[in-house]
C-alpha cells in the first residue's frame, strides 16, 4: 500500500506541475511587442471560460460525462498556455508588467486580475486624454 501511495503522490506532483507549468511557461516566454485590446481580451475570456463547460455539459445531456471531463480539463490545459500569453499582452496595453499573469493563477485572484484587465483602458487612451 506504501508503493501505491507513493505512485497516487507522483502522478498528483506531475498534474500540480502541468496545471501552473503551462502558465509559467506562457507568461515567460511571451516576449513579444504585441497587445491586446479589451474587446478582444473579454472575447478570449468568454470563450475559454465558456468552451469547458459547453463541453461537460454536452457530455451530462448525452451520458458520457466522465469523458467530456477529461476532454475540458485537456481544453483547459492546452488553451492556457494561448490564454496567459493574453493576459501578458493585455497587461502590456494597460501599462502593467507580466507580473498580474502570475498573481492571476490564484483561483480566486484569477477573476479580480481577470476583471481588472478588462475594465483598466489601454494606455494609449490615457495618454491621449492627458494631452488632448
Amino acid at each position: 500500500m506504501g508503493a501505491l501511495s507513493g505512485f497516487h503522490f507522483l502522478i498528483l506532483f506531475l498534474i500540480f506541475i502541468v496545471i501552473f507549468g503551462v502558465p509559467i511557461t506562457a507568461t515567460l516566454t511571451e516576449n513579444s511587442d504585441k497587445v491586446i485590446k479589451r474587446r478582444n481580451f473579454l472575447y478570449w475570456i468568454v470563450g475559454y471560460l465558456s468552451v469547458p463547460f459547453f463541453i461537460s455539459y454536452i457530455g451530462e445531456f448525452l451520458n458520457i460525462g466522465d469523458i467530456t471531463d477529461g476532454v475540458s480539463l485537456l481544453f483547459i490545459l492546452v488553451g492556457s498556455y494561448p490564454f496567459y500569453q493574453r493576459i501578458v499582452r493585455r497587461a502590456r496595453d494597460v501599462g502593467m508588467s507580466k507580473r498580474i499573469a502570475f498573481v492571476s493563477m490564484i483561483p480566486i485572484v484569477f477573476f479580480v486580475c481577470i476583471a481588472i484587465l478588462v475594465i483598466k483602458p489601454s494606455k494609449e487612451i490615457l495618454y491621449d486624454e492627458v494631452f488632448d
